[in-house]
C-alpha cells in the first residue's frame, strides 16, 4: 500500500498589477495541489485574502478557482494596495501570493458650475466668481491643478484668484 505524502498547494495564475478608473478589474485566481492526483484524494483547498480594497470583491473559491473583481471609481484612484492571497490545503500546508495593485486615475475634464453675469451697469462693480469643479480633486491623493486662459475680456475687467482658488472677474 502506498502512502501519500502531502504536497503543498501552488498558484497557477499571475495577477494583473494595474487597475484603471472606470474599468472593471479582474484577476482569475487559479491554484492546484498535486494531492488531487492521488487515488481516493480527500484534498480540499481554502483561500484567504488580506488587503482587499472596498471596491474589490472575491467570488467563492471552488475547485481551486476564484475571481477578484470590481470597478474602480474616481475616489479610489492614485493609490497602491498590497494584497495577499493564501491557499491552504487539508493538511494545513499553504502557499502565499503577494502583489501590489496600482490604481490609475483617468484625467477628468473640469466643469464650470457657475453661471456668468451677462449684464454690467455703469458705475457699479461687476463681480463674477467662476466656480469650477474637477472630479480629479476627489481622488485618494489629488494632484490636480487648474489654470484659466481668458481669450478676450473688456479692458475694464480684472481677473484675480482668491485664497480658495476661485477666479474672480
Amino acid at each position: 500500500i502506498g502512502v501519500n505524502i502531502n504536497s503543498a498547494p501552488y498558484f497557477i495564475s499571475t495577477p494583473n498589477l494595474v487597475a484603471t478608473e472606470n474599468f472593471i478589474y479582474e484577476y482569475k485566481i487559479k491554484a492546484s495541489d498535486l494531492d488531487f492526483n492521488s487515488s481516493k484524494s480527500t484534498e480540499k483547498l481554502t483561500l484567504s485574502v488580506l488587503g482587499l480594497p472596498s471596491w474589490l470583491s472575491v467570488s467563492n473559491f471552488n475547485n481551486g478557482i476564484a475571481t477578484l473583481s470590481g470597478k474602480v471609481l474616481n475616489q479610489y484612484t492614485n493609490v497602491t494596495h498590497s494584497i495577499t492571497l493564501q491557499i491552504t490545503d487539508f493538511a494545513e500546508s499553504s502557499v502565499t501570493q503577494k502583489f501590489d495593485l496600482k490604481i490609475l486615475n483617468v484625467n477628468n475634464v473640469p466643469t464650470i458650475k457657475s453661471t456668468p453675469l451677462t449684464v454690467a451697469y455703469e458705475n457699479q462693480e461687476y463681480k463674477y466668481i467662476l466656480d469650477v469643479d474637477d472630479l480629479d480633486f476627489k481622488t485618494s491623493k489629488p494632484d490636480e491643478l487648474l489654470s484659466l486662459n481668458i481669450v478676450a475680456t473688456p479692458n475694464w475687467i480684472n481677473v484675480t484668484k482668491n485664497t480658495t482658488g476661485d477666479f474672480i472677474l
